[in-house]
């Protein structure tokens, strides 16, 4: 389990960031309206990875688990993340 931590690289602002990782972190918590929200932006925006991004987002789990058991490249999991940050609808 990991904290947050801000990611330069993702060109996404600190306080942005900061919002939608507590955002997604809540996610049990959240409305089923809120709930589908965050799922429909992984859907969207990162298609056969949005299991994957989905999992990472909302367990706070490591890049390196995450990556292990969807199969995929810690490098491409980065990847997609950053694109769910950036197009996350506020």
């Amino acid at each position: 389990m990991t904290g947050f931590r801000y990611h330069r690289g993702m060109g996404v602002s600190y306080e942005r960031q900061g919002y939608i990782y507590f955002v997604c972190r809540a996610f049990p918590r959240l409305c089923r309206r809120e709930q589908q929200r965050i799922v429909s932006c992984a859907e969207k925006e990162n298609g056969e990875y949005a299991a994957a991004v989905l999992d990472l987002v909302t367990s706070g789990d490591s890049y390196q688990r995450v990556a292990g058991d969807h199969y995929i490249s810690v490098n491409t999991l980065y990847r997609e993340v950053t694109k769910f940050y950036q197009n996350f609808p506020l």
